[in-house]
């Protein structure tokens, strides 16, 4: 709402900067003595030149006509300071006329006896090397003043016509310089009227220039607007001070704002360059499998979604939703973490030199990673005549494969390679007829509703059933002396376990129980000393695979000493007091020379007595014994004779 009126002292190289507020003009000037000194002469000639502020207020340009050269200052519209002086023309040329165009990046300077006139881009880092030779005419050239329109106006002197710069914004050529382009009544000799440029610092400025999303368009005309019309250049318009467009495609389009104040109308075009999109190739719908806390890296998409674009040009995010996307906002980590289920994905392609991005999005559908346990191996026993070929039941291992899954989820199916297997194809019957000894299926598990799979070999296997062999009793003989005990060796009774099997293909094992030799439990090792004195030994007969038979046999020991015992002795007593054989004793003249020991089948002693006795009643300890078989030992100082006798009751 205030203005700075801006004069250079005249013999000094001070500018004295006025603020002029609806108070009127304050004394209270600000001072900057910077750049070039301007002598005092008495005709008045160093003052020559015109001075101008761009319309946005950030420069200030000075013309010494008669000191030929030219400066360029940095101007502060909150304090009036002039700064940083820079030298844009000083070959000795009769700098004249100034000015800037709308946007405040282009400036104008005109040579008044040299008749040139320059370009200048206030853009470059390097000002006065942009320096550009525009014109040299045959004509004096005066004053520039920039118009509402947009239009720079150029004095041609002593002449009744106007130069015009038709789009002062652009450089070089394309700046549009028309000679002599307005006829004018009358005669213009060097200047034209000043205005405040901040009134023609009409300036479009759009924000977002990528297309497929809003382009936000304002202008700032120095003054109050009654109204705007736009036109975007795509055949759409807006009457909104602020409007927001969005084009489909990229493109230069010329913007134009028609703009009413006062009792005039303005209007201004600029051309606005639109951003061409990225390129998005969404991916096709996924369906993964997922273990617990398997990870899943989203940017294995980015070669797919980029298409042919470069990498290095190119960036690829992923975000959770559209709005996500769309803001930028919430970005998803590379690594996540997939549920069961499924999940839609939002991925940004944004061009890295420009900033555009579009937006895809793809779905991932993960379910559960099955198992397939290593099942034991399917081992079927066949009897003689043995041909190799057996018919498996393959469902027998199903449940031994899923283990814990719900076979109402997973199902199990068997195929004749791992291939095979692994594709889903040529299933084969759940009733195999295996044509070899050993084979490898594979068997497949996976869920009814997607592709998730596990595979695991089964390895089937035709054996060889042992035949069960009448094995004859083990007899051994016990002389020295007979108590019911020997070592036997068991492997003699290979052979007739094997009953005619080869050796090499079976295991022949030794058992005390039928328990043990069912479940291959302690096996007996070595010699084998028989617990008592008739005794049954279980063998078992196993093939390399696991099938097996089982025999029997006894272990005898006997009294094979053919010495005559020298006396005679019952060989049965009824203890049961009715007077007959209620004892039992040996019965001989020497029976005195005898010392006897008596002993049950599992060789424990129950009485030691004289030969001489009264006899034994069949207790031990006051206790009744069983009816069973016991042995004696019957001693003198030369010799032990053995034998046995029955309790009967």
């Amino acid at each position: 709402t205030d203005f700075w009126a801006v004069i250079h002292t005249f013999g000094s190289d001070a500018f004295q900067s006025y603020p002029i507020t609806a108070d009127g003009v304050s004394q209270n000037y600000s001072l900057s003595n910077t750049g070039a000194f301007v002598d005092a002469d008495t005709d008045f000639a160093n003052a020559i030149g015109y001075m101008k502020i761009s319309p946005d207020g950030k420069k200030l340009v000075v013309c010494h006509s008669f000191l030929t050269k030219a400066e360029l200052f940095d101007f502060d519209t909150a304090t009036g300071l002039v700064t940083n002086p820079m030298i844009i023309s000083n070959e000795g040329l009769h700098v004249y006329g100034a000015e800037f165009s709308t946007s405040s990046d282009v400036l104008y300077l005109t040579a008044v006896d040299e008749k040139k006139l320059f370009q200048f881009d206030l853009r470059a880092t390097d000002i006065p090397a942009t320096k550009l030779l525009l014109a040299d005419l045959d004509t004096s050239l005066g004053a520039l003043q920039l118009g509402p329109n947009g239009k720079i106006y150029l004095a041609m002197a002593e002449s009744n016509q106007l130069t015009v710069i038709e789009n002062p914004d652009l450089l070089g050529s394309a700046c549009g310089l028309n000679i002599n382009e307005i006829y004018i009544p009358g005669t213009c000799m060097l200047g034209l009227p000043s205005y405040n440029a901040s009134y023609f610092d009409l300036t479009i400025s759009a924000e977002n220039l990528c297309a497929g999303s809003p382009t936000n368009f304002t202008v700032d005309a120095g003054q109050a607007m009654q109204s705007v019309t736009w036109n975007f250049g795509d055949n759409s318009t807006s009457v909104e001070f602020s409007p927001s467009h969005a084009y489909t495609s990229g493109g230069n389009y010329t913007v134009t704002a028609t703009i009413t104040h006062g009792n005039s109308t303005v209007v201004k075009s600029e051309i606005i360059a639109i951003l061409a999109l990225p390129e998005t190739h969404p991916p096709s719908a996924q369906s993964v499998c997922i273990s617990s806390n398997a990870s899943y890296q989203l940017d294995e998409n980015n070669d797919e979604i980029l298409g042919p674009q470069s990498a290095d040009e190119f960036s690829v995010a992923y975000y959770a939703s559209q709005e996500d996307a769309a803001s930028g906002t919430n970005l998803l980590a590379n690594e996540i973490i997939l549920q069961v289920g499924t999940a839609t994905f939002f991925a940004t392609v944004t061009n890295n030199n420009t900033g555009c991005k579009a937006v895809t999005s793809f779905t991932i559908n993960a379910s559960s990673e099955p198992t397939a346990a290593t099942p034991t191996d399917f081992i079927i026993c066949v009897g003689y005549p043995y041909d190799g070929n057996a018919v498996f039941d393959l469902t027998i291992k199903n449940l031994e494969i899923l283990g814990t899954q719900d076979s109402e989820i997973y199902i199990v199916t068997y195929h004749l390679t791992q291939a095979e297997a692994e594709s889903g194809l040529n299933p084969i019957a759940n009733s195999y007829t295996s044509l070899s000894m050993a084979e490898t299926l594979f068997a497949r598990v996976s869920s009814f509703s997607d592709s998730c799979y596990a595979v695991a070999p089964l390895n089937l296997f035709v054996s060889e059933q042992p035949k069960v062999a009448e094995i004859t009793n083990y007899v051994v003989c016990d002389t020295t002396p007979f108590n019911g005990f020997a070592p036997f060796d068991l492997l003699t009774k290979d052979a007739e376990a094997l009953n005619g099997l080869p050796a090499a293909n079976f295991t022949v094992t030794y058992h005390i129980s039928m328990n043990d030799a069912e479940n291959n439990l302690a096996p007996i090792l070595g010699m084998y000393t028989n617990a008592q004195s008739l005794q049954t030994i279980y063998v078992r007969v196993e093939s390399q695979r696991g099938c097996m038979a089982i025999s029997a046999f006894n272990l005898d020991v006997k009294n094979c000493d053919l010495t005559v015992i020298p006396f005679n002795y019952p060989k049965f007593f009824t203890p049961n007091g009715d007077g007959q054989h209620d004892a039992w004793q040996i019965i001989s003249s020497e029976a005195s020379s005898f010392s006897i020991s008596i002993f049950d089948r599992n060789g424990k002693l129950m009485r030691t007595m004289p030969g001489n006795a009264l006899g034994w009643d069949g207790t031990i300890d006051g206790q009744q014994l069983s009816p069973n078989d016991y042995w004696f030992v019957a001693s003198d100082k030369n010799k032990e004779y053995r034998g046995h006798f029955s309790l009967m009751r």
